[in-house]
């Protein structure tokens, strides 16, 4: 899924999260979102189904995870396309880890 993160923005020169509003110029966050609408809403199902399906399942967060979720993601990964590297980057650079990639 390629969506744009329009909840807060890292600042490279000051070297802080701002709010994306205070980083962009105004209005940039509502036109991304409303130009990404698609494929919020597929989130949002997505979200649904794994929260669903994470109780239904009962395991640990790291089998979920491991399991069907990675499964899920796969698909979708597929039918969206090859992952976004500057995305990556910047998923990076906040500190964030995914295995695999």
């Amino acid at each position: 899924m390629k969506l744009t993160h329009t909840c807060c923005t890292y600042s490279i020169r000051d070297g802080y999260f701002a709010s994306f509003d205070e980083l962009h110029s105004k209005g940039e966050g509502a036109e991304i979102r409303e130009e990404e609408s698609e494929d919020l809403e597929e989130l949002e199902i997505l979200v649904a189904e794994f929260e669903s399906k994470y109780r239904e399942l009962g395991g640990t967060i790291l089998e979920f995870l491991d399991g069907y979720w990675k499964e899920i993601m796969d698909e979708v990964m597929q039918v969206t396309g090859p992952v976004d590297l500057e995305a990556l980057g910047d998923i990076r650079r906040a500190g964030v880890i995914l295995e695999g990639w």
